[in-house]
């Protein structure tokens, strides 16, 4: 360490001259440049030397002080070098040293445009005033210093290589990038010699360069003055970075960092962050930027390159980093037919490894058939480690799951939807919360959203039964592998003697299929088909239905005894979760069960027929006793059939004692005839006593649906109105649960109908809450049908919804967000709007309290205040680490953005003072307020409008400044709201009981005025011109009535002469009368 403090004190003692804090040495060199003051100020060092001028014998003395510091640093042990450069003398003398080279060396040697420009460099820690001053010569391309760049790159080179750590951090984030602009100076200038030792330094930094500092430093170089012969070679660089080791993430963190957080402002704290939030619009760049092919390599060179790259970023636990990877590979590569169509590069290499990995046999299908007709295991698939196995099931998830694309979702799933089914049993089989077990059914059931029909539902419930078998891994390792298989090889060996293993397994397989299901929310009619299926395969294996009943999909070819019990409990399965909706449309059901019901009558009448023929002998008969010609008479029922007609019996019991089992007129003919063939099996004599039983339960039953009374439409078909709100609104309740944003959509459109019927299922503050809480919905359209479904609701029911969201907007216990106050907020707004004059006064009078009290700047948040004094305290804390860090506060402080500055001023400024309520809060309490008083100011009444026109001048007055501009509009509107009213009552003669007149109308006029003349806003300029007309048209037509109403109206009635004192009317003063006098 002592040697190393030698060599900082000898930098400083060099660099002396230039550094403020060496008074006298500053007026010594007054008025000289910096390359003059240390050239004069270092008597050691003659002004001329081997014919060297000045600059070069400073810049070449602060290289070898450099290079002194550098290896006296690589000598001494890493922790003793952290704590060397961290105090600020030495910290201050190695930036000196390295700004010195760069603006005194590199900068006036560059071509123009070559470099950054020197005031987005990082500021100089030289002393202020004294600058690079550019060449004498007036055209750098004819006699630049190339002998100085080239004496700068060498020792620069040797720091920025060395893997002993010294400088090269200090320099890498300082200096770099000017060494890169130097060395491609002497490289590529059109007019300079360059030599080989120089493209050797070249690729040595590029190869030894972290991806992350070469990033920052050649997206620095290229700029619109950045000529065209460094251009190329930079660009080239550039597009290489993805292809290096752990380039593709360093490439997303880049640009990521790098993009517009649009008016954000993040905490400091925030800002070292390595892991920005990545917006959709920055995803989108960073799929264009990595999935194109630089022009120096092929597209099989790039994506070998980065495709191991993605495929470990779509692993990742950082969600930014499977959302990058994802859409760089779902979008950008697989998304174009010249790379993601089979066959091709991309396909090759994302999408093939993951299918052979989850797929050990990418023929599964034929080897499971080549196996299942020999009877034999010998060919099962290779054996795939786990831990590779649930790579390839993550990154399969998250190119489906992050950013799915319906087109690619079925490429990718339809080949592997069976393996991925079997992995998915087995295991909940072993684990019921395996991670692998979640992220295949995800995949599964999106894919089933986006297929069309049933199809890939039927293909799941032929093959239930198909597993993923545990063996022992290679070379009897203990690790399990595992490897697809099928049960119905197994089920004479595996289930032998274990039927209880054997039931467990398929009760774990249904209730995953009935999930499935129930997760996709299919059509009711697909539902129905589904069912109809099943039962089919289930009564009548693989027999094909009659004409009766057309067949909708191809039967099934698994009959075994494993894969009917998956029918049978798959059937029971649905009964129990849709048989609401199974029984509204029970057509073809019935036609089915028909059908299998008919096919017994008749081998019961062939037994019957039989019976007769045997019970009357004759000599051909006894001819032929001993031949089997009476095998026909006697058809034998086994006992599979007659299984299969007891299931089908139950089935018809089933459906008719549901309640909401409707048979629709039109159909009531299959309902008869299934009574019919009933009533021939109840009194066939042949019949099995088992199923004697169940006909005459169902013939009872049967009968009231076939029976006059019934036939009725209204009585058939009665409309349960109650019932029929209830299921839409467990529906509703169904659909705004769902991730997806048009069946949320949808959810609240079902809401909205049932509050619009008034229906008297609805609990009104259950709603209200539960629409309060959509409100937080990050999806516009979600949370704007939440606000028309809450003035809805206030249309209904004012009082109760109206208490509510004040509650919410208040917020006293300071539990709710700002998004969701503000959203409240525009709710209030829009159901002040809708209800106007229907608002009572109560609730009017209510709404004016609590937006005067918001509005105003007496509500206390504490809450707020100790969260803004604790993160105050975590700033300062920052600040504090970071000056001790020796970093110069007062000049980061210089850099910072005029913009940026004065909109982080006006955010601080929102948010209030010692806690008070936020300035964007308390402007929609004014906005509220205004639309109250221009929509139902008689039911504020003359006080609270009294006060809320106080308030509102109040707030012109005295909340100045630019971070309460929007206060100050929208009390400005609320004078305008209050006046345009009173001009409306004026207009059509309305009494409200108050108004502006006298010397109250001109001092409010003064007023105004004099606010609009201090206002800074222009916004607020132009309300208060709309103020201040509307105020004196206002007394110009007070004075005009006042006037009218001193006049004597007297002398405006007809006959009278308007002006004139004559009175053509006869005198009305008592004419004479006659009187009688006794």
């Amino acid at each position: 360490m002592t040697t190393a403090n030698s060599e900082f004190a000898a930098a400083k003692a060099f660099l002396a001259p230039v550094f403020r804090q060496d008074s006298r040495l500053a007026a010594k060199g007054h008025g000289l440049s910096i390359i003059d003051r240390l050239a004069c100020s270092n008597s050691e060092t003659p002004e001329l030397e081997s014919g060297y001028d000045a600059r070069s014998l400073v810049v070449r003395r602060a290289l070898v002080l450099l290079l002194d510091i550098h290896e006296a640093l690589c000598k001494t042990p890493d922790n003793e070098v952290r704590v060397l450069l961290l105090e600020p003398e030495h910290r201050q003398a190695v930036e000196g040293l390295l700004d010195l080279v760069s603006l005194e060396g590199i900068y006036p040697n560059l071509s123009p445009g070559v470099g950054i420009p020197i005031n987005n460099r990082v500021k100089s820690v030289l002393q202020k005033g004294y600058i690079a001053k550019p060449s004498e010569v007036n055209d750098q391309r004819n006699n630049p210093n190339h002998a100085l760049l080239d004496a700068i790159v060498s020792p620069l080179s040797i720091i920025a290589g060395s893997k002993e750590g010294g400088l090269r951090p200090t320099l890498e984030d300082r200096t770099f990038v000017d060494l890169i602009a130097a060395l491609g100076e002497l490289l590529y200038a059109p007019w300079s010699k360059a030599h080989s030792t120089h493209g050797a330094i070249w690729e040595a930094l590029l190869a030894e360069t972290s991806v992350s500092v070469l990033l920052r430093t050649f997206t620095s170089l290229l700029h619109p003055q950045t000529p065209e012969w460094l251009r190329t070679h930079v660009s080239g660089a550039l597009s290489t970075l993805p292809m290096r080791p752990m380039g593709v993430a360093q490439t997303i963190i880049f640009i990521a960092g790098s993009a517009p957080q649009h008016g954000q402002i993040h905490p400091r704290e925030d800002l070292a962050s390595s892991r920005p939030s990545i917006s959709l619009d920055v995803l989108i760049q960073i799929s264009k930027l990595l999935s194109s092919v630089p022009s120096f390599a092929s597209s099989e060179q790039y994506f070998k390159a980065i495709g191991p790259q993605l495929l470990s970023l779509l692993c990742s636990g950082e969600v930014d980093m499977r959302r990058a990877a994802s859409l760089v590979i779902g979008t950008g590569i697989l998304g174009r037919r010249m790379y993601g169509a089979p066959g091709t590069v991309g396909w090759k290499i994302f999408v093939e490894p993951l299918q052979q990995t989850i797929d050990t046999d990418s023929a599964g299908a034929r080897v499971a058939e080549i196996a299942d007709k020999s009877n034999s295991t010998a060919s099962l698939p290779s054996v795939v480690s786990r831990d590779r196995l649930r790579e390839a099931i993550f990154s399969l998830s998250a190119l489906t799951t992050t950013h799915p694309v319906p087109g690619l979702t079925k490429r990718l799933i339809k080949p592997l939807l069976l393996p991925l089914w079997g992995l998915l049993c087995l295991e909940r089989i072993t684990d019921s919360d395996s991670d692998i077990a979640k992220e295949c059914f995800e995949v599964i059931s999106i894919y089933i959203k986006t297929s069309e029909g049933i199809k890939d539902l039927v293909r799941l419930v032929d093959n239930l039964t198909w597993e993923y078998h545990r063996t022992i891994g290679i070379s009897g390792s203990s690790d399990l592998g595992l490897s697809p298989q099928r049960y119905t090889r197994l089920a004479g060996s595996d289930f032998l003697g274990d039927s209880d293993r054997l039931l467990h397994n398929l009760d774990i397989r249904v209730s995953a299929f009935l999930q499935l299901l129930k997760s996709t929310t299919p059509e009711q009619s697909d539902l129905g088909n589904l069912f109809i299926y099943i039962i089919q395969h289930w009564l009548q294996g693989d027999q094909t239905a009659g004409n009766e009943q057309p067949p909708t999909i191809t039967p099934a070819t698994h009959d075994s005894p494993i894969q009917q019990l998956c029918y049978a409990k798959l059937t029971q399965g649905m009964l129990d979760e849709y048989k609401d909706v199974l029984t509204k449309n029970p057509t073809r059901l019935l036609q089915l069960i028909e059908h299998i019901l008919s096919n017994y009558v008749q081998k019961l009448d062939e037994m019957s027929s039989g019976q007769n023929q045997l019970n009357k002998p004759t000599l051909a008969k006894l001819a032929s006793i001993s031949s089997s010609n009476l095998e026909g008479y006697s058809p034998i029922i086994d006992e599979n059939e007659i299984e299969a007609v007891s299931s089908s019996l139950s089935l018809v019991l089933t459906f008719l004692s549901t309640p909401e089992f409707v048979v629709p007129v039109e159909r009531l003919g299959i309902t008869t005839s299934l009574l019919n063939t009933l009533s021939r099996i109840d009194s066939s004599p042949a019949v099995d006593p088992s199923i004697q039983i169940v006909v005459k339960n169902a013939l009872s039953l049967l009968a009231t649906y076939t029976s006059p009374t019934t036939r009725d439409p209204l009585v058939t078909q009665p409309i349960d109105l109650h019932n029929m709100d209830r299921k839409k609104h467990s529906l509703a309740l169904t659909y705004l649960s769902n991730d997806l944003t048009p069946v949320r959509a949808e959810g609240l459109a079902l809401l909205n109908g049932l509050i619009k019927d008034s229906s008297p299922i609805l609990d009104i503050p259950s709603i209200c809450i539960l629409l309060m809480s959509l409100l937080q919905d990050d999806e516009e359209f979600i949370y704007l049908s939440a606000i028309k479904a809450l003035v809805q609701l206030a249309s209904k029911h004012s009082k109760t919804v109206l208490r509510m969201l004040l509650e919410k907007y208040t917020d006293q216990s300071e539990e709710t967000g700002l998004d969701q106050r503000l959203r409240v907020g525009e709710a209030l707004l829009k159901t002040t709007e809708s209800l106007g004059q229907a608002l009572g006064e109560e609730s009017a009078r209510l709404l004016g309290e609590r937006m005067i009290r918001t509005a105003c700047r007496r509500a206390k948040r504490p809450k707020k205040l100790a969260e803004k004094q604790e993160r105050i305290a975590r700033t300062q804390e920052v600040d504090r680490e970071i000056s001790l860090d020796g970093s110069d506060t007062e000049e980061e402080a210089d850099h910072v953005d005029h913009v940026q500055a004065r909109l982080a001023k006006v955010l601080e400024g929102w948010e209030g003072k010692d806690g008070e309520e936020d300035i964007r809060i308390r402007t929609s309490a004014l906005s509220i307020l205004g639309a109250a008083i221009e929509t139902n100011i008689a039911g504020l009444g003359a006080t609270l409008t009294s006060t809320a026109v106080d308030l509102a001048i109040s707030i012109l007055k005295m909340e100045t400044g630019p971070e309460k501009a929007i206060l100050r509009r929208a009390a400005a509107l609320v004078v305008a709201s209050f006046l345009r009213v009173l001009g409306h009552a004026e207009g059509e003669g309305k009494q409200l009981g108050f108004g502006l007149a006298g010397q109250s109308l001109y001092d409010m006029i003064e007023v105004i005025e004099y606010i609009q003349a201090v206002e800074t806003d222009q916004i607020v300029e132009g309300h208060l011109d709309t103020v201040l007309r509307d105020l004196h048209n206002l007394g110009i037509s007070t004075q005009v009535i006042r006037a009218a109403q001193e006049q004597d109206f007297n002398a405006l009635r007809p006959g009278r002469l308007a002006g004139l004192s004559v009175n053509p009317e006869p005198s009305l003063a008592p004419r004479p009368r006659i009187e009688e006098i006794e």
